[in-house]
């Protein structure tokens, strides 16, 4: 019969080989990230808790940004007409 050593050192090796054996066939499966398009109007998230770099944590805010640069954060924020707006109760923002 034949019987297969288990020493700390084939342990060892089959850790190794199944760890790069996993890293291997995962790899292919990771994909690129996609851009979004373009900004075509504002974009305003409200009511969610901003955590800011400058004012800190604001409760119950809102966070405006058109063409991927942020304009205001804050409680008083003038969102505009065109701006879409995505309610983010309950949700936290940084």
């Amino acid at each position: 019969m034949f019987a297969i050593k288990r020493s700390p050192h084939n342990i060892i090796k089959s850790f190794f080989f199944f760890t790069l054996f996993g890293l291997l066939t995962a790899v292919p499966h990771v994909r690129a990230q996609t851009p979004a398009p373009p900004q075509q109007h504002p974009i305003a998230i409200t009511g969610g808790t901003l955590h800011t770099v400058t004012q800190g944590v604001i409760e119950g805010g809102t966070l405006l940004f058109d063409n991927g640069i942020i304009l205001e954060a804050g409680k008083e924020v003038r969102i505009p007409e065109n701006a879409e707006i995505i309610d983010a109760t309950g949700k936290h923002i940084y």
